[in-house]
């Protein structure tokens, strides 16, 4: 079960850093060379962080990158790796 006894949801675990961080650092060099890849190294990212609280901070660089705004996108994840360094 999701819920705790009061009926409130348990937040969502933490990504596991050690599986992430290299995809981000992929990703940011794709994403400043404006390379296509980016797409197929974000799915591995998001992924890798389905069910973790990382994952719906990934949707506003999802929406970029299917727009193929890859400055925007590159923005964005930066304010995500930001997140999980605190």
């Amino acid at each position: 079960l999701d819920a705790s006894p009061s009926g409130e949801k348990k937040p969502a675990p933490p990504a596991d850093t050690a599986l992430v961080s290299p995809l981000i650092s992929e990703l940011r060099g794709l994403l400043e060379q404006n390379d296509s890849r980016a797409a197929e190294v974000f799915e591995r990212l998001r992924s890798a962080a389905r069910g973790t609280a990382l994952d719906p901070l990934l949707a506003p660089v999802a929406q970029s990158l299917e727009s193929y705004d890859f400055d925007v996108a590159a923005t964005r994840l930066a304010e995500v790796r930001a997140r999980l360094a605190t």
